[in-house]
């Protein structure tokens, strides 16, 4: 299953952490997967190359981790319209496939 946590401060997305592989098919036909993982990827890649954005990210085997910077958070309101988006596609992928993923939120 593909865990997937959205980091919060005041209620505003500053960053998510997704973790596991969905077992909704074989790996390299895992359509869940896959798209959990072009969202998180594409979270990062569009701060990092469109805005510019001070970001911290990791990436391991069946792990993404980004964290907008403090600054950034409070400078950069693109940055805030590009993660609530991704969260709204964490959401889609959940109503959709509730058996291979979970999609929790924690404030920090």
């Amino acid at each position: 299953m593909v865990r997937v946590e959205l980091l919060k401060h005041d209620h505003q997305v500053f960053g998510y952490e997704v973790s596991g592989h969905a077992g909704y098919a074989e790996s390299g036909q895992d359509i869940v997967c896959s798209a959990v993982s072009i969202l998180a990827y594409t979270g990062i890649n569009t701060l990092l190359d469109r805005y510019e954005c001070s970001i911290t990210y990791e990436i391991d085997e069946g792990y993404i981790l980004l964290k907008l910077e403090q600054e950034t958070l409070e400078n950069c309101k693109e940055a805030s319209v590009v993660l609530e988006t991704i969260a709204v596609g964490f959401e889609s992928i959940l109503e959709s496939y509730p058996e291979y993923i979970t999609l929790k939120s924690r404030e920090v």
